[in-house]
């Protein structure tokens, strides 16, 4: 298990750690990166086939700082680029590189970025279709191809028309502020919501990292990817429930909740099995 954190040594530097350990929790190695930046973060740690990492992580607030670390914890590459005030969200292995997910703090959808061996960014894509955006929530690497957890909401037609920015849920806001409507049920809100989220599970060309869709499900949110013990894809799906109009409340103007669904696909992307997991998860907006 790669763990990792920061240290803060005054109110204005932060350095990053992270240790290994074994499966019995024993440490193994630990270590502080030092990159020249005086604000550092890890935003994502990912195993190479030949037991190296890639370390992706954040410097000043401004730069992509990639590292290269050996099995046993000695670094052998580092580089740092000038990328703006983005997060990184993920980050996977593509072929002899690695996908990256960004998010740019705004409502806009988040963008993938193709980043080779040596921490290059070399193309970046923003997933959409003719009538829907879609908004990545996990990416995992299985049997040679990425797969990208995400949901799409619909375009509007006029774009001036969105509602304050709130793009994913402007359909239904639009709706119910220009019909005056202050007061509704759960059981009138909950449709509507599950009519503009569709949850989708991408499968990226290994080649060109184009998308197609692979499976989706309606009025959900796509969740977390993993794989099992067993090698199975493990498909984490949100299926809108219950919600809660509350357009006073400064924190939320649309909340509901979530019943999580477990989607299991084997090795030849065939869903073998659907699951209820018991846990249930918060949305706001």
């Amino acid at each position: 298990v790669i763990a990792y954190g920061e240290t803060t040594t005054s109110s204005y530097s932060h350095y990053p750690w992270m240790a290994k350990f074994d499966e019995q929790g024993n440490s193994i190695w630990k270590r502080m990166m030092i990159n020249g930046f005086d604000d550092e973060y890890i935003s994502a740690i990912v195993e190479n086939p030949d037991g190296s990492y890639a370390v992706f992580s954040r410097g000043d607030l401004n730069y992509f700082s990639f590292n290269q670390y050996t099995k046993d914890g000695e670094k052998i590459h580092s580089q740092k680029t000038e990328m703006g005030n983005y997060r990184i969200v993920n980050a996977a292995r593509f072929e002899d590189g690695y996908l990256m997910q960004l998010g740019n703090y705004t409502k806009e959808p988040d963008k993938i970025v193709k980043v080779n061996s040596e921490g290059t960014m070399t193309e970046s894509f923003t997933y959409r279709s003719k009538d829907h955006y879609y908004y990545i929530t996990d990416m995992i690497e299985f049997k040679g191809n990425i797969y990208l957890s995400a949901y799409a909401v619909p375009k509007l037609e006029d774009e001036s028309e969105n509602a304050g920015g709130r793009d994913e849920i402007a359909h239904v806001l639009n709706y119910l502020f220009d019909n005056g409507i202050w007061e509704i049920s759960s059981e009138e809100l909950t449709p509507m919501l599950r009519k503009n989220y569709t949850a989708m599970l991408l499968v990226c060309n290994p080649k060109t990292g184009t998308p197609k869709k692979f499976y989706s499900v309606d009025g959900s949110l796509g969740g977390e990817l993993s794989v099992s013990e067993s090698g199975k894809l493990l498909w984490n799906v949100e299926s809108i429930t219950t919600s809660e109009f509350s357009p006073t409340t400064s924190f939320y103007t649309i909340g509901a909740t979530c019943y999580e669904y477990r989607y299991t696909f084997n090795g030849f992307g065939w869903l073998i099995r659907q699951e209820k997991t018991g846990e249930i998860t918060a949305f706001v907006r």
